[in-house]
């Protein structure tokens, strides 16, 4: 593995290669301009330059400068670093792709402007960069594998952290490298010591929210948003992101937020090289609204090592800042608005049923006239109809009576003459019972 250290002239390579030598093998690179001074170490000075003897060679002005085969060779055994000229970077490009040795641009960003170059080589006339080259060189840092930023002893710190998790690849990063490489400007940005764990990070609440298809500004005076019951909001983090090429991030909710009903519901990987702003989309799974804090711990993230180095991100949400311009152009439907929705859903059906209501006590109103007169009908009908009957009944009772006053009459005749009858039956069997008393006497 070969660690190359890429900054402008008096970036702090060469105080950087000798203040970790006695931790990586420095390979050292040849030149054919003469030495500034008896002591100047930090090239092989050489006469004659054979480019075939070389990994690969420059030469920005007069002179020479690359670095020898054999040198190269030493990082096949050991982990080694040099140094590199931004404005030459296609010449290491084009061994990188030909070499079978891992290669690690780490990026020196410790020079604002070409100003502050000039003062850092005290103005030597043959070092000092033109505005062109100046920008031309920070380009080029700013896309190297892993930038640093701030002090010599923050960016010692972490060249040796990389150096670490470049050996042991494919493990968690712990505490110490974690903050190695974000007091140097790497990692994680706007963070603090406070929220490393021993092999994570928590991240903060920021200052912004997206909700029902607006922006929410969290601030001193209004530090709480309330997220709506089944309902869903993208966070900014207080943290941005500056992965290097070789790690990757993962995050989940930490627990007292997942209690709370909230629920993390994007992905949480966050690919190499990724450098940017953190977004995260929390739902909540709760029937109540979830306050959500400015500055509260609410996500943890670790970091991880690639196999190697990948391709440096550069998607769209690359060096986002805001969530105003990835929410115009990603997202139309508006979020948090289920209860709302849900309101206005009832509302619309108790507006209906108020409808439904009204028609339902006309409709009965008009039953009930419509029963009212067909009873009133049916009643003049009924009537009418045991009239008819009752006026029959009449004439047969009036028969009837006919008849049994006939019957009367007739049973009176009846009865007389069975009197008679009678009488006459008795006075002749009276009669009969004396003659036969008299016959009797007489015998």
């Amino acid at each position: 593995m070969l660690m190359v250290l890429v900054g402008c002239r008096g970036a702090g390579k060469t105080t950087l290669l000798n203040a970790i030598s006695s931790h990586f093998t420095v390979l050292k690179p040849s030149t054919t301009r003469p030495r500034r001074s008896d002591d100047e170490t930090e090239y092989h000075f050489v006469n004659r330059w054979q480019s075939a003897a070389y990994a690969w060679s420059i030469k920005p002005k007069d002179d020479y400068y690359g670095m020898r085969l054999s040198e190269v060779e030493k990082a096949n055994k050991d982990a080694c670093i040099t140094v590199f000229d931004p404005l030459a970077i296609e010449r290491l490009h084009s061994f990188v792709q030909t070499s079978p040795i891992e290669v690690v641009t780490i990026g020196l960003d410790t020079i604002e402007n070409s100003r502050a170059q000039h003062e850092r080589v005290d103005n030597d006339a043959a070092r000092r960069m033109s505005d062109q080259d100046f920008n031309k060189a920070r380009e080029v840092i700013t896309k190297c594998d892993v930038v640093l930023r701030g002090d010599a002893t923050h960016v010692l710190d972490a060249v040796k952290a990389i150096g670490q998790i470049l050996h042991c690849r494919g493990g968690v990063l712990v505490r110490e490298q974690i903050e190695a490489l974000m007091n140097a400007g790497a990692l994680i940005t706007h963070g603090e010591s406070n929220s490393i764990r021993p092999a994570s990070y928590d991240m903060r609440i920021g200052d912004q929210v997206w909700c029902q298809k607006s922006i929410e500004t969290l601030s001193d005076t209004t530090p709480t948003f309330h997220l709506p019951p089944y309902s869903y909001a993208i966070v900014i983090a207080k943290e941005e992101a500056r992965l290097p090429t070789f790690i990757t991030g993962k995050f989940d909710l930490k627990v007292s937020m997942f209690l709370s009903g909230v629920i993390l519901s994007n992905g949480p990987q966050i690919d190499p090289g990724y450098d940017g702003t953190l977004f995260c989309l929390l739902f909540n799974s709760n029937s109540q609204a979830v306050p959500l804090t400015r500055g509260e711990q609410f996500a943890t993230i670790e970091f991880a090592t690639t196999t190697r180095p990948a391709t440096k991100y550069s998607q769209k949400y690359a060096l986002a800042q805001r969530l105003e311009g990835v929410m115009q152009r990603n997202l139309s439907n508006p979020g948090g608005t289920i209860m709302a929705m849900i309101d206005s859903q009832m509302a619309d059906i108790r507006s209906k049923l108020a409808r439904l209501d009204g028609i339902f006590w006309g409709s009965i109103a008009v039953v009930n006239a419509v029963l009212i007169s067909f009873a009133g009908a049916f009643c003049v009908f009924f009537l009418t109809i045991m009239w008819d009957r009752v006026k029959d009944a009449e004439s047969r009772a009036d028969k009837l009576k006919a008849t049994v006053e006939s019957v009367e009459g007739r049973g009176e005749k009846l009865t007389a003459a069975s009197t008679e009858a009678l009488a006459a039956i008795a006075e002749a069997r009276a009669k009969a019972l004396e003659e036969i008393e008299k016959a009797r006497g007489t015998k």
